[in-house]
């Protein structure tokens, strides 16, 4: 098997834990939201130390600040999507936070000074028209959660953007690590607050299920990366609003409207404009 056929396929694996985990998200009843990415954290946080203490990779970072920084915002972006996951359709909540790449290619403008070009502008108008079908503002049955989703693919935006300037200084290890300790430390103050609900054996299970699903995602897509190149590997992570919209279907009945679909299908195509003009312009020799 060529190594491009194997970074897909662990390309699509990791498109299916993603929604696997929204999926484990919505199937925890009875545990509010901040205690559910508690133990998310806390799983990938016993993960990446023990790679990086099998690897003998040091704990000390040379960029704090901005690491710190991009772990805070993913964790507001953490925060905001399992909690639009609990409460509105997977297939809807997956799209809006799979937002995220378009507002990268505008904060990287605003921030990094990196030039949009037309093709960027056609699917960024697609891509944000297709959001307002799947919230549908000015009808009655406009969820409030589809605002909460969207909320999350702002902050993990600005964490990508972030990314891009950290990724010159420190490991992806590293990034990962701040990012789960600063999840398991931010929820602290929440728990303690008089709103921890202590599992039941059950719900633990479900929790560690939750965990086994993030950490799956976590190597499929960190060793997709070894094989083929982030760009051409990153129009397949699209697929995971497929598998989160059977899942929704499969399993609680969510069907989505016409209105949803439709905004599903500009979204999509407006990532696949985007991956076809920046596959064409990497591959321009320079």
């Amino acid at each position: 098997m060529k190594d491009r056929t194997k970074g897909i396929l662990m390309a699509l694996g990791a498109a299916f834990f993603y929604a696997m985990i929204a999926a484990s998200v919505k199937w925890i009843d009875g545990i509010p939201s901040f205690e559910k990415f508690f133990f998310r954290s806390v799983f990938g946080l016993a993960f990446i130390c023990v790679i990086m203490l099998r690897h003998r990779m040091p704990f000390r970072s040379v960029n704090r600040p901005m690491l710190i920084m991009r772990g805070l915002t993913g964790f507001a972006a953490g925060l905001a999507y399992y909690l639009a996951v609990s409460e509105a359709p997977l297939a809807e909540v997956i799209t809006l936070s799979n937002l995220f790449p378009f507002m990268v290619v505008i904060l990287s403008a605003i921030f990094l000074k990196e030039k949009i070009k037309p093709f960027h502008i056609a699917a960024l108008a697609l891509s944000f028209g297709g959001a307002l079908l799947v919230i549908r503002p000015g009808f009655e049955d406009v969820n409030i959660f589809y605002i909460i989703a969207f909320i999350s693919a702002v902050f993990t935006a600005i964490a990508y953007t972030i990314l891009k300037h950290v990724r010159k200084t420190d490991t992806p290890e590293m990034v990962v690590f701040y990012f789960s300790l600063i999840g398991t430390i931010g929820c602290i103050p929440l728990m303690l607050a008089g709103r921890f609900i202590m599992p039941t054996p059950f719900q633990f299970f479900q929790l560690v299920v939750l965990g086994l699903n993030a950490t799956a995602y976590q190597m499929l897509l960190s060793t997709a990366y070894k094989y083929a190149p982030a760009g051409e590997l990153s129009i397949y992570s699209y697929t995971t609003i497929v598998f989160s919209a059977f899942i929704g279907v499969l399993f609680w009945g969510e069907y989505p409207a016409a209105a949803s679909i439709a905004g599903i299908v500009c979204i999509l195509i407006g990532g696949y404009v985007m991956f076809r003009r920046e596959k064409n312009i990497a591959a321009i020799p320079e």
